[in-house]
């Protein structure tokens, strides 16, 4: 089978040396993807996030959530644009707005594979964009319904 590499369903517009990648993971408290199937305010939250350093410093953030079982398979989780940052650390310093223009339509639908190379969670995207494939494409968003019968702990699930 052919691998689909995610540059493809980049827009024109989105310049990688604009973005830095967010790639979400457990927090200690909530699977990222679960907090992006079950509440859209909370994801944004996440993605307003600083930690000891202001790491989202760029114009863009490509949004990602990783899958609870499969350390290299992550749901796309929108792109954000920061338009102010402040610098609190450990609070939600950024201000983003979600860019409904850019691949709004993927969102909880596109799944991607890859390995981060190391535990850092925010990364340049231009750096390792060429590392991203495309795993899945649902025909519906995610909705984060449960599936009892299921031996694999994700409770992601097309509607």
């Amino acid at each position: 089978m052919d691998i689909i590499p995610l540059r493809s369903f980049l827009p024109e517009s989105v310049d990688p040396a604009l973005c830095k990648l967010h790639c979400a993971v457990w927090n200690g408290e909530n699977h990222p993807i679960d907090v992006l199937a079950r509440d859209w305010e909370e994801w944004t939250d996440w993605n307003r996030w600083r930690s000891n350093r202001d790491e989202f410093n760029r114009q863009l953030i490509f949004s990602l959530a990783r899958d609870r079982t499969d350390p290299a398979l992550w749901l796309f989780g929108g792109i954000f644009e920061v338009l102010a940052r402040r610098p609190v650390a450990k609070a939600h310093s950024y201000d983003v707005t979600f860019r409904d223009d850019l691949m709004a339509g993927f969102v909880k639908r596109l799944w991607l594979r890859f390995e981060r190379p190391s535990r850092t969670i925010r990364l340049n995207m231009e750096t390792h964009l060429d590392r991203f494939s495309v795993h899945s494409l649902l025909p519906r968003r995610t909705q984060g319904r449960s599936f009892p019968a299921t031996t694999r702990s994700t409770t992601l699930w097309p509607s």
